[in-house]
């Protein structure tokens, strides 16, 4: 089976599992529903513009990354792509197998398909008890084991290699004195972002394609036993064109700070044309912010999206603050596509097609000042001065690390003001 058979065959199966209409009649909003799917599953996000190449919906000139197709693998249940490709290469040989047949070609004589069935279903009900109590017991018996070592000596930090993004980090661990087979490390506050680590290993390696936050986790059999921060800084600001995986980085001249900070019109426009689709142009600021915490500040900025072309109607843009333990996410676009604004707060996740999100409509030809005031996790967004929405969240997201714009297509942004628990201005920045 070729590699393009096999990426076919990978799509259908997810087509599948997804039960939605034919993928031939997919809208873009059903593209970010995927995308978020396959976040949540994999802790690898997709943009929508790889998603469309991959399902044919734009030009796509190269083969999926490894990293690509593992997340695509590990939507339908799989380790890694090489997983999904060994099960699919297994599967096809045991296929093309001749059935057995006696001299004249017919079937052997013996017991019948419903009676072969019925025995192996009892046979694996069985073996599957069985295998339940011992996997129990074997669980059992490493945390015991796990408990009584001494966890001192276990080792577990990471560094990056160079200052800024795109940035790789090393992870260095040792657990080989351990009695254990199953350990993880966990890249983020989301559990979802796992990958397995070979126990009688040291090292490996993860790149990071922007700057950001993790608080880096070490679990063996499931059970977090060290942890780390790991910032990666943007040095400044960091504009970049595209998803995290496949962005393309703005150099510092390109920036351009005359009373607002934008991206030079031109070198947009030739980045663009170097890339298929309308991409997100994100402005990243991971730097130090005070100490703020999320549960009791307040930040507000200018903003607003320049783009004007018909292929970005509906203008999305978002604001991301990251904590570290959580995430604020508020959206915008132009009033007739707020059905498909996704608005997050810790672990306050408000869907547009659910609720009523019509005050984060914008009028883009106009600059927008957002405002984002916490009081003791009562969270107020304002608009222009008027509040859009208010909510209580539960989990506190921690201290703040760093924020990001994106616009879909263009934009620029402009005094921007972090105040702490004390209303005490702490950051700011009038470019």
């Amino acid at each position: 089976m070729s590699d393009k058979e096999l990426l076919e065959h990978c799509l259908s199966r997810i087509e599948c599992q997804l039960g939605w209409s034919e993928s031939s009649g997919w809208r873009n909003q059903d593209f970010e529903t995927l995308s978020e799917r396959i976040f949540e599953k994999t802790g690898v996000l997709l943009s929508t513009t790889t998603l469309k190449r991959i399902w044919g919906k734009l030009p796509y000139h190269s083969s999926p990354n490894t990293k690509t197709l593992n997340a695509l693998a590990g939507f339908l249940g799989y380790e890694s792509w090489v997983a999904f490709k060994a099960e699919e290469v297994k599967a096809e040989s045991q296929r093309e197998k001749p059935v057995a047949t006696g001299k004249l070609g017919f079937r052997k004589p013996g017991l019948s398909a419903r009676t072969i069935l019925r025995w192996a279903l009892g046979v694996g009900l069985v073996l599957f008890l069985v295998l339940v109590a011992m996997g129990t017991f074997s669980e059992s018996e490493k945390r015991d084991s796990l408990t009584a070592t001494h966890l001192d000596r276990v080792r577990f930090y990471s560094g990056p290699v160079v200052r800024g993004a795109p940035n790789t980090v090393v992870f260095h661990y040792d657990v080989r004195h351990l009695p254990v087979q199953h350990v993880e490390i966990q890249q983020h506050w989301d559990a979802n972002r796992r990958f397995a680590v070979n126990a009688e290993k040291t090292q490996i390696t993860s790149t990071y394609a922007f700057p950001g936050y993790w608080r880096a986790k070490l679990l063996v059999n499931g059970e977090v036993i060290r942890e780390h921060d790991l910032h990666i800084r943007s040095e400044s600001w960091l504009a970049t064109l595209g998803p995290e995986d496949d962005p393309y980085y703005f150099s510092q001249g390109d920036l351009e700070k005359a009373g607002f900070l934008r991206v030079d019109s031109l070198r947009l426009e030739e980045s663009r044309q170097k890339r298929s689709g309308l991409e997100l142009l994100s402005y990243h600021y991971f730097e130090e912010l005070g100490g703020v915490n999320s549960d009791h500040f307040t930040f507000e900025a200018r903003l607003q999206n320049t783009y004007r072309g018909g292929d970005g109607r509906c203008q999305n843009t978002r604001l991301l603050l990251q904590f570290t333990d959580g995430i604020f996410a508020i959206p915008l676009a132009y009033g007739g596509c707020v059905g498909d604004l996704r608005l997050r707060l810790s672990e306050q996740i408000i869907e547009g097609k659910d609720y009523d999100l019509s005050a984060f409509g914008c009028d883009f030809s106009q600059w927008q000042k957002l405002r984002i005031e916490v009081r003791d996790r009562k969270v107020s967004l304002y608009r222009n001065e008027e509040e859009m929405y208010h909510a209580v969240f539960a989990q506190s997201a921690g201290q703040l690390m760093g924020f990001r714009f994106s616009f879909q297509g263009s934009g620029r942004i402009d005094d921007i003001r972090l105040w702490d628990e004390n209303d005490r201005l702490v950051w700011e920045e009038g470019f």
